[in-house]
């Protein structure tokens, strides 16, 4: 009996609950975040709050509304604890699902705007990181899009466009390396309103170390890039204009899905300390569609798969002088020169140098799938 008691006594002390629990009904979750320019150099911070709340019906089950708050301050933190200060509740920044940068914002070092995400260890380091077309708030101030709240809304349509291959997966967390990376630079998702007041992803915003350059890549470019960078796609898909001389503009174009079969980055140095790279890249193709047909021949099919390699080449060309243009090494070929060439890369300033090295394109496709038409 007495074993029985101190046994429960000692049960009673491990055993101390949760001290630190939230109720979710005293909690506001923030789930999407933006900044913008502000006033005196202030920043403007879009808040899109998740409220819980009785279902409308009477049934008693949980719902949720969102409340877009603005708040400003001389920093992210200070705009967020002058939000605070307006909030009925405990305000939670741990589910933000996604951060949109305005466009004239993101131009200036965004690394200040950052700090704090990683600095306070409740943010959440796997919520996406956007570039808005025109403001932030814009982005925001849906509130509902297509029946979802903005926030989730803009989550899927981002997911959605990483699994087509026209931007790259990135976080808060995994650009975090990168800019502080001197021989690489990245690239973020570009977001902006249709005519109909529907999200939709516009292309890739080109960065040069913490700026935004104010270059953007379409969508083909930019799953182009993704692959050149050989970055992990689950399928690509292109519509190729490869028979110009055709009258019908149905029978110009081959739709195909592609895949990175092989990937090779090298970069050479000659005697007189020129820097070149070369990105080679071996291609599978489904042709899902060609109007033009005759794909059983297999002269025919040869033939294709010359004018799609060569369309892919001049794609590729325009994507690399893009990013020069840019000055955004989103290849990583600094980062190269940097392990292989440690000598010549302390001599360089790579901010001047990379937008005059050679950087050559060499793509082989095979085409592996014609369809059930033959």
């Amino acid at each position: 009996m007495k074993k029985t008691t101190i046994l429960l006594i000692m049960c009673l002390l491990i055993l101390t609950g949760c001290w630190d629990q939230d109720q979710l009904k005293e909690t506001r979750l923030a789930v999407g975040v933006g900044y913008d320019d502000y006033d005196n150099g202030e920043l403007f911070q879009t808040t899109d709050i998740r409220v819980p709340k009785l279902d409308s019906s009477g049934t008693g089950r949980p719902a949720v509304t969102s409340v877009i708050m603005h708040s400003t301050g001389a920093t992210p933190r200070q705009a967020r604890m002058n939000l605070e200060k307006e909030v009925a509740g405990n305000y939670a920044p741990n589910k933000v699902l996604v951060y949109i940068l305005g466009e004239e914002l993101a131009k200036k070092d965004i690394y200040p705007i950052l700090d704090v995400l990683y600095r306070y260890p409740r943010n959440s380091l796997s919520a996406k990181i956007v570039v808005a077309n025109g403001r932030a708030e814009d982005i925001l101030s849906l509130k509902v899009v297509e029946e979802k709240l903005v926030s989730d809304a803009l989550l899927k349509i981002i997911e959605s466009a990483e699994d087509d291959t026209f931007i790259p997966r990135i976080s808060i967390q995994s650009v975090c390396p990168i800019i502080f990376n001197e021989g690489q630079d990245f690239g973020l998702p570009k977001v902006g309103r249709s005519d109909n007041d529907a999200l939709k992803i516009t292309g890739l915003a080109l960065f040069n170390g913490k700026k935004y350059t104010g270059i953007d890549l379409g969508e083909d470019e930019a799953s182009i890039l993704l692959i050149l960078n050989n970055e992990e796609i689950k399928m690509a898909r292109f519509n190729l204009k490869v028979n110009p001389e055709e009258k019908r503009k149905i029978l110009q174009y081959v739709t195909v899905h592609v895949f990175t079969k092989r990937h090779d980055l090298k970069i050479k140095l000659s005697n007189n300390q020129q820097i070149s790279a070369e990105v080679k890249i071996k291609l599978k193709v489904h042709v899902a569609a060609y109007p033009k047909d005759n794909l059983s021949s297999k002269k025919e099919l040869q033939t294709l798969t010359k004018k799609i390699t060569e369309e892919f080449t001049r794609k590729a060309e325009h994507v690399i002088s893009e990013t020069q243009r840019a000055n955004c090494d989103y290849l990583g070929i600094g980062k190269h020169v940097q392990a292989y060439y440690p000598k010549t890369w302390a001599k360089l300033d790579w901010n001047q140098t990379y937008p005059t090295i050679k950087i050559t394109p060499k793509i082989q496709t095979q085409i592996i799938e014609t369809g059930i038409i033959k």
